[in-house]
């Protein structure tokens, strides 16, 4: 009886893991939604500023919106148990690495949360052109030139690790050099809107995380 017990427990909490990455995925989009209508409220303005048209800025936070919503279909896929469908990859099955990627999974989202916060109304999803933002260097600005980037780079890492499949690990390889390149292009024009004052913090506080 005890054996039968134990089995089901088992099977019970794995089915339950399964859920985890999707959860971590969905509490990612609670936060970055409550934020936008937290800035609306604050400023009359949506944050959501993503260029139209055909600019590189625009075409970048477009496909990375799809790309998304790819991760999230097949973070999906895994809770409900078709794993199968999307070629695991059995050498990275390990527990610890299950494990290693909920630690960061769990820290990149009051992190990133944090960040935009500390951001206030100078929090953007795209490059505003049409005003003129503060230079936040305070907090964890202080240690990282882009830490809500950096948070996303984390949890995508942790999604991977808990979700070791091709379909979560192309999407989040095509998310990773996306953000890479909308890294670039906002140092660009922050450079270009702060001048010598955006200039002298970059050469001070590294891309992604350290001081110089």
């Amino acid at each position: 009886m005890s054996e039968l017990v134990g089995s089901f427990v088992f099977f019970y909490r794995g089915r339950m893991l399964r859920w985890v990455p999707l959860i971590l995925f969905l509490l990612f989009a609670v936060a970055t939604a409550s934020r936008i209508l937290w800035h609306r409220r604050a400023t009359g303005n949506s944050p959501y500023v993503v260029a139209s048209g055909d600019s590189p800025e625009g075409y970048i936070v477009k496909t990375l919106r799809w790309v998304m919503a790819g991760l999230l279909g097949a973070l999906i896929g895994h809770a409900a148990g078709w794993d199968g469908w999307m070629g695991m990859l059995p050498w990275a099955q390990q527990p610890a690495t299950f494990w290693l990627g909920i630690i960061l999974g769990t820290g990149a989202l009051p992190w990133v949360a944090v960040a935009q916060a500390q951001m206030g109304n100078a929090w953007r999803i795209g490059i505003d052109h049409e005003h003129a933002t503060a230079l936040v260097h305070h907090g964890l600005f202080t240690i990282s030139r882009n830490p809500i980037f950096l948070g996303a780079r984390f949890a995508l890492l942790g999604a991977v690790l808990q979700v070791p499949n091709a379909v979560v690990l192309a999407t989040a390889l095509a998310a990773e050099i996306l953000i890479q390149i909308q890294t670039r292009l906002e140092e660009a024009h922050l450079s270009a809107l702060h001048g010598d004052a955006y200039r002298t913090y970059a050469r001070r506080v590294h891309r992604w995380l350290g001081r110089r």
